[in-house]
């Protein structure tokens, strides 16, 4: 949980300015999409991602807690991500999820778990890790993915704009 913070003058500015950067949407180039059941789903990669948490934090970010739990068909990942904020100068937390499909040999049924691919788990677990992150980081800013696929995009208003 972060602690509360009170910010006043160039420290407020300051912390606008970088909040305004972590708004910002992400280069067309940097999105990704692909076919998921039928319907088009944008994303970004996850070394762009954490590129871009090295940049916006200096390499000041970690995972930690992670949790992961495999079922007959999907391997769950959940675990939290730290970043130290730059301007109000502490760590901040966001929880963060992500699952994928265990693979099947060709023809399995779906809940056949004699069928489980022999390297599902080793290529499955860091899949749904790096959907765990990407969540995660999503809700600290547009520039991070946040608004790719959503209806609509709500406009931020920022202390100096009201």
């Amino acid at each position: 949980m972060s602690e509360q913070v009170t910010i006043y003058g160039d420290e407020r500015n300051r912390s606008e300015a970088f909040q305004m950067m972590l708004n910002k949407a992400p280069a067309r180039g940097d999105v990704k999409s692909q076919t998921l059941a039928g319907k088009e789903v944008k994303y970004m990669p996850i070394g762009l991602v954490e590129k871009t948490l090295d940049e916006m934090y200096n390499g000041l970010w970690q995972i930690t807690d992670i949790r992961h739990t495999v079922t007959l068909n999907a391997i769950a990942v959940e675990l939290t991500l730290q970043v130290y904020h730059p301007t109000a100068k502490l760590w901040l937390s966001r929880a963060g999820v992500g699952a994928i499909k265990v693979q099947l040999n060709k023809d399995a049924q779906s809940m056949d778990v004699t069928q489980i691919k022999a390297d599902a788990i080793q290529k499955g677990l860091p899949a749904a890790k790096a959907m765990a992150v990407k969540n995660a980081a999503q809700t600290l800013g547009v520039v991070f993915g946040r608004d790719l696929n959503r209806d609509t995009n709500d406009e931020f208003i920022y202390l100096s704009e009201q």
